[in-house]
């Protein structure tokens, strides 16, 4: 059981990850294998893997200084998309995700990692990019005025969102993560209205949101709504 276990936690993040590999690793077959988890353990695998996978992903979203955000967390502990860690979390824990995330974070030390990042790299992957930009986003929530954030932030907000782009220029998510930055301050300043037109008509040109994009819209309804603000906004 001990061996399972190590086995499991070391390969957890893993999306394929099932009995079947466990057992090849352990030299074993999937029968015994089960039979060590049910006799020993008093659990099955997939309740095990389960368990892993989701203390992994609580703790990982609950930092405080360095969270991750829940499309990341679901990346690392073993699910290809948001909405699987999502389902499972709820039906394991009772709430969703979101609940243990920080309120309130350190937002200078936010920014601090946003500087510090290799965003311009082109081995950056699109939901890489988009996460940047969502950690720029949230800036917004820490409750100061709109036109002070943006005239100290002006230039690398502008920078952040054209380098993310130009990374992952074909990404639905990182077009849509940069709509919804520039929407913000559009009445501000000119430049953003201008770089929003441009990303909107970039993610249209794709044929319009993907699953994800729904998703982080909340649902087709919202998406278009946000659509039709930014293209009135031109």
């Amino acid at each position: 059981m001990l061996n399972a276990e190590r086995v499991i936690r070391e390969r957890y993040g893993e999306f394929d990850l099932g009995l079947v590999e466990v057992a090849e690793d352990l030299g074993c077959s999937t029968r015994q294998l089960q039979r060590v988890f049910r006799e020993v353990g008093g659990t099955d695998f997939r309740s095990f893997l389960l368990r892993v996978r989701m203390e992994q992903a609580y703790r990982l979203l609950s930092r405080k200084k360095d969270g991750l955000t829940v499309r990341a967390a679901a990346r690392a502990v073993g699910y290809r998309e948001a909405s699987g860690l999502r389902q499972q979390f709820v039906r394991f824990y009772g709430y969703n995700p979101s609940a243990v995330q920080p309120e309130g974070p350190n937002y200078s030390e936010l920014w601090r990692a946003v500087e510090q990042s290799e965003l311009g790299s082109q081995s950056m992957s699109g939901a890489a990019a988009w996460q940047l930009i969502e950690e720029a986003l949230a800036l917004e929530a820490q409750g100061t005025q709109r036109e002070a954030t943006w005239a100290t932030l002006k230039g690398p907000i502008l920078n952040k969102t054209e380098r993310a782009v130009l990374t992952a220029p074909k990404d639905p998510v990182t077009l849509y993560m940069a709509t919804r930055l520039l929407y913000l301050y559009r009445e501000v300043d000119e430049n953003a209205a201008t770089q929003l037109a441009e990303y909107q008509n970039r993610l249209d040109s794709l044929g319009g949101p993907n699953a994800d994009v729904l998703e982080l819209a909340g649902g087709k309804a919202n998406y278009d709504s946000h659509r039709a603000m930014v293209l009135s906004s031109r």
